[in-house]
């Protein structure tokens, strides 16, 4: 007949062997858990796979797409755009530093604002300098580098290493800082331009050589400049030229192009 034996809890190793006994099997540790409940087993929930099928672009190349206007409150306007020549650096004027050779100590920045109304916002963009238009060929010298900004993001430079030292906005977009770039050395030679976007063309002359220029940049990614905008009531194009020690420095030749913007109504 059959013998039913009470058997008070054993550890867990214990257990698994009730039959054989638990004598030769040591247990070291914790105190076994009191007999009144049982341990509780979490189970997380695994994190849902991250899709990776699309290539990742790289770092200030990522545009956001831009949400269109509703049509029935769109209107665009067109702005004829110019930057005068200039030269000369204010040397430790406001945050410029004294000159010094071969270092990027002074900046002189040129800007055109373009006032948006208080309910306005801008919904899309074109400029003379995209692809789609044809692109922008123009004289120019420039001494000692040359960026030019849309509401703070850096659409081109003459040397990519520049670009390097600014910090991106959420949208992926490098934003022009001086004081990032103030102090460090200068380079003069062996420069690559930079512009946004994957496909352009940029071909700018070398240091304080003049010659022909060439700004040709992808339409999608002038179109996700407009992002940068969304929370401004101004649309703001900038010309920063950089010095190190010269009397020319901070100087250019002059750019001027056409640029048409979609406002739309802010909701």
């Amino acid at each position: 007949m059959f013998r039913f034996v009470y058997l008070k809890p054993f550890p867990l190793l214990c257990a698994l062997v009730v039959l054989g006994g638990c004598s030769e099997y040591a247990f070291h540790g914790k105190a076994p858990i009191a007999d009144s409940q049982a341990p509780e087993t979490t189970v997380e929930e695994p994190e849902a796979p991250q899709d990776v099928s699309l290539p990742q672009p790289p770092v200030g190349q990522v545009l956001a797409p831009v949400e269109p206007c509703a049509e029935d409150v769109l209107h665009t306007k067109l702005f004829d755009i110019e930057f005068p020549e200039r030269d000369g650096c204010g040397w430790d004027q406001g945050e410029n530093l004294g000159p010094v050779d071969s270092y990027i100590r002074a900046v002189e920045s040129d800007s055109v604002s373009i006032q948006l109304g208080p309910d306005e916002v801008l919904c899309d963009l074109r400029v003379e300098f995209s692809t789609e238009e044809g692109g922008l060929s123009f004289p120019l010298q420039y001494d000692d580098q040359l960026l030019f900004s849309f509401n703070d993001r850096v659409v081109f430079s003459s040397d990519e290493r520049l670009v390097d030292e600014f910090r991106v906005d959420a949208n992926g977009l490098p934003v022009f800082d001086w004081l990032a770039i103030r102090d460090m050395e200068m380079w003069f030679n062996n420069t690559t331009p930079w512009a946004v976007g994957t496909g352009y063309t940029l071909e700018l002359p070398g240091h304080a050589t003049a010659g022909d220029a060439v700004i040709a940049i992808d339409p999608v990614a002038i179109s996700g400049l407009a992002s940068a905008a969304e929370e401004s009531s101004e649309v703001v194009m900038s010309l920063h030229a950089l010095g190190d020690n010269d009397p020319t420095d901070c100087g250019h030749t002059g750019m001027s192009f056409w640029i048409e913007l979609d406002i739309g109504t802010r909701e």
